[in-house]
């Protein structure tokens, strides 16, 4: 069987839910090992969580601008490849093709 695999988002808000439920029964909680102390620690931890990716998201998004640049930056290489290699291809026989990288085929 396939094991679930939760965002960062969903893990947040169902810790959000366990933090409402143990705020509304917080009188009980010490009594069951859940102390002030143990809380804010976990408050502390949330707070770096969402502080990473809230930075993962920036960088997610500088990517795909740097990915849309080196695409289109391909596709105009490679207009320029095609314009070196029809005038190569015109200009030599075909014997003289796989020197310049060009398969030997019509």
């Amino acid at each position: 069987m396939k094991t679930k695999h939760f965002t960062t988002g969903e893990r947040l808000d169902a810790l959000r839910v366990m933090m409402e439920g143990i705020s509304t029964h917080k009188e009980e909680m010490t009594a069951i090992g859940i102390s002030d102390a143990l809380l804010q620690e976990v408050a502390d931890q949330k707070a770096a969580v969402e502080s990473a990716d809230v930075q993962q998201e920036q960088l997610k998004a500088q990517l795909k601008v740097a990915t849309d640049k080196v695409q289109k930056e391909m596709k105009a290489l490679l207009r320029l490849y095609s314009k070196l290699r029809k005038i190569l291809k015109a200009f030599y026989p075909q014997k003289f093709w796989l020197t310049f990288g060009i398969g030997a085929k019509r």
